[in-house]
């Protein structure tokens, strides 16, 4: 994924040069508004030939934001902090950012496997052996595992169940993030 790094390291690099020269908070806020657009437009995502294009540009837009808050908040929270303190200051600061990761992909990814799990009930023939009833029921990629398996449709129902989850997932994710672009814009003092 070239092309999300990229924007990752230019708003890494650009997002605290700005924040010299713009209110930090205007800066973040319009970070992370670009991780909106780019939540937005993964939320739009349809299965088809232009979609890897669309989602390659759609993880730029969100890793703009990521890179503005991975180069800023650090920098930010250890200068806030007393010089003997600065090594703990660091720490936390990692930490925080790593926790909050880890907890957003579990939350994520636990909800779009709900939607996908929840429309797949029923989905699979009776008929079929319980290990592809199973796989179809479990996630896209174990529908695909068996699709030799599946009669007309059930692949279809499972790529659209799929795509479900990640709508709402993304749709969820664009929510959240533009209130954090408000706080950002309004709660972050000048100077910081």
């Amino acid at each position: 994924m070239g092309p999300p790094a990229l924007a990752m390291l230019v708003a890494g690099t650009v997002a605290p040069l700005l924040a010299t020269r713009i209110r930090s908070g205007f800066v973040m806020a319009g970070a992370l508004a670009l991780s909106v657009l780019g939540y937005f437009m993964l939320s739009q995502l349809e299965h088809g030939s232009d979609g890897i294009a669309l989602a390659a540009a759609s993880f730029s837009l969100e890793y703009l934001g990521l890179g503005a808050i991975a180069a800023w908040a650090p920098a930010r929270v250890v200068s806030a902090a007393p010089a003997e303190k600065a090594g703990s200051a660091s720490a936390m600061s990692e930490m925080v950012q790593e926790l909050g990761l880890a907890l957003g992909i579990a939350t994520m990814g636990s909800l779009a496997t709900a939607i996908y799990r929840t429309r797949m009930v029923g989905q699979a023939p009776g008929t079929l052996p319980q290990h592809v009833q199973d796989a179809v029921g479990d996630s896209l990629a174990g529908a695909t595992s068996v699709a030799a398996a599946l009669p007309d449709g059930v692949l279809e129902q499972a790529r659209a169940a799929f795509m479900a989850g990640l709508h709402l997932v993304a749709g969820s994710s664009a929510t959240a993030i533009a209130v954090l672009a408000v706080v950002a814009a309004v709660a972050l003092p000048c100077g910081t």
